[in-house]
């Protein structure tokens, strides 16, 4: 499966060396190379959760966790939590715009429900 592509999660099942001993995804048609540290970090710390960008377009959200024949490390793609973002903005910037349309409305109504006092000249 093309982790671009996909939204299913992948995994990816390295040995001591970091030598890829399994795979479902792949990405330009190769397995996807996680960044070396991830690897290290999650023998160092027995996990480690991180999000990544293997090329432009393409962000991964993974956890990776040791055990005694290597790492696994499970991956899915962030398109559609960016996408309900980047709807979610749009939504909060409708509301703002209507809230200020509502506030110069009310403004407006209230300067002629009350007009101010004349200044006594």
């Amino acid at each position: 499966m093309d982790i671009a592509r996909s939204l299913a999660p992948f995994v990816v099942v390295y040995g001591t060396s970091g030598n890829i001993l399994a795979t479902d995804g792949t990405l330009d048609g190769g397995p996807p190379a996680v960044p070396p540290g991830i690897l290290a970090n999650a023998r160092a710390t027995g996990r480690d959760a991180v999000t990544w960008q293997p090329r432009a377009g393409v962000r991964i959200a993974t956890v990776t966790v040791p055990w005694s024949g290597g790492s696994v490390l499970a991956g899915r793609s962030l398109r559609l939590v960016e996408e309900h973002a980047s709807a979610l903005e749009l939504i909060v910037a409708a509301g703002w715009l209507a809230t200020l349309a509502a506030l110069a409305i009310a403004a407006a109504v209230a300067s002629r429900l009350w007009p101010r006092a004349a200044a006594p000249g």
